[in-house]
């Protein structure tokens, strides 16, 4: 320079690829950098083959002292876009640079809104490149907004349906947290929330983990929202909603609701693959249903003395065999006994072995000797023994009876908080 002092001016007329200004940014040279900015200001604004300026560099690469140096000189190089329509900001979004981030949405705020050619924000980048330290970075300068976090691509993914499918775990919990950072029924153009979105991946730990903070934060599955909610979502506005829902819709929609409700019932437990590891958790019951059974096999070949002909005994014996044997059956076949239903079915079944096994029991006892005072003494326990079954088997009929009636109950109100409180707030 102190030899030519056109130097750098003549580099807007040569073939190369980039400036020296380029190069400094894209090496972290601050004081040559300064050099550069000090002889020829215009280097700031200066473009490379792919269309990046010296902020593009220096941003990817997060040398905050010549980001804070170019934006001293001219902060409108914010707003500038390379070959791929990404600005500065775009780039040090994608490397998870949260000081330059700091810098540049202080320096314009607004290029926050600059959005790729797929419709993804900066935060559907933060989301997909997994840089939530960026994520974070950027909710905490103030520069994102409920239409942003919001905001969905070209598919009418928002940053957690995103985040969803790529299984970011972190990422969920801090969009879930209370409040939730999101909207978790957000529709993309699929008519998929979140937790559709989980539901149809594969199975694991993660998604497990996933789907029960989605539940907990108030996710539904799409078949599942209100006629307004799917209405209003903006990924659904304009299809079938103009003149509202027609029966023939609503009626299809019941009966996904009903199919989705027997497969939720179908599915197996979180992390259980075979039948006999489903089963593990139950071997006091199987150890229970298999001495029953052979209480009632054993009894059988030796049946008690006077009882061979006797028909009650051998149709007790029988019920008392077979439901001991359907306990074990039902819990190494493989079915999802951590759900409800199965787990009544299992209950009932193992009442009617144990009471039936009771009463081939007490038929047993009725054959003694009459007269004799083991006979008379025998009569006596089978009373008492009859008075306290039918209490305990009261009690405890009483005790699910209520379970049953309050499990209705959070049904009932459920499914009234879910659906549109009157016609005029529907029209609405």
């Amino acid at each position: 320079m102190e030899e030519d002092r056109l130097t750098l001016a003549r580099i807007s007329v040569t073939n190369f690829n980039e400036t020296p200004l380029h190069v400094a940014a894209m090496l972290g040279h601050a004081a040559f950098a300064k050099a550069l900015v000090g002889y020829q200001p215009n280097l700031v604004r200066e473009l490379d083959s792919q269309g990046c300026s010296p902020l593009h560099l220096a941003s990817a690469n997060g040398h905050v002292e010549i980001v804070k140096l170019l934006l001293m000189e001219d902060s409108s190089v914010c707003h500038g876009r390379d070959q791929d329509g990404r600005t500065p900001l775009h780039l040090a979004v994608m490397k998870g640079r949260g000081d330059v981030i700091r810098e540049l949405v202080s320096a314009q705020e607004q290029v926050t809104r600059y959005t790729l050619d797929c419709g993804e924000t900066i935060l559907h980048l933060c989301v997909k490149h997994n840089h939530l330290e960026a994520l974070k970075r950027l909710v905490e300068l103030d520069g994102v907004d409920d239409d942003l976090a919001n905001a969905q691509d070209h598919n009418g993914n928002t940053i957690l349906h995103t985040a969803t499918a790529l299984k970011q775990i972190e990422t969920m919990k801090y969009l879930l947290r209370e409040p939730p950072f999101v909207k978790v029924n957000a529709l993309n153009a699929n008519n998929f929330t979140a937790l559709d979105v989980i539901q149809h991946m594969p199975r694991d730990i993660k998604s497990v983990d996933i789907r029960d903070l989605l539940v907990t934060a108030g996710a539904l599955r799409a078949i599942d929202l209100s006629p307004v909610s799917r209405a209003t979502n903006p990924a659904t506005t304009g299809d079938d909603h103009d003149n509202g829902i027609t029966t023939s819709q609503r009626s299809r929609t019941k009966m996904l609701a009903w199919w989705n409700k027997i497969r939720k019932v179908m599915q197996n437990p979180a992390g259980r693959e075979s039948p006999l590891e489903m089963g593990k958790d139950y071997d006091p019951l199987l150890v229970a249903a298999a001495l029953i059974a052979s209480m009632a096999y054993q009894a059988t070949l030796s049946p008690p003395g006077g009882l061979s002909d006797e028909m009650s005994f051998w149709i007790f014996n029988t019920l008392s065999f077979v439901a001991a044997l359907s306990v074990v059956f039902l819990v190494v076949c493989g079915l999802p006994l951590n759900q409800r239903v199965f787990a009544w079915v299992l209950t009932v079944i193992m009442w009617v072995a144990t009471t039936f096994m009771a009463a081939a029991y007490v038929q047993s006892m009725m054959v003694l000797k009459p007269g004799s005072a083991t006979h008379t003494h025998g009569i006596n326990a089978i009373q008492k023994s009859v008075v306290a079954w039918l209490s305990l088997f009261g009690v405890v009929s009483v005790v699910h009876i209520y379970r049953f009636l309050m499990w209705i109950t959070r049904m009932y109100r459920k499914k009234r908080v879910s659906s549109p409180r009157s016609h005029g707030e529907s029209s609405v």
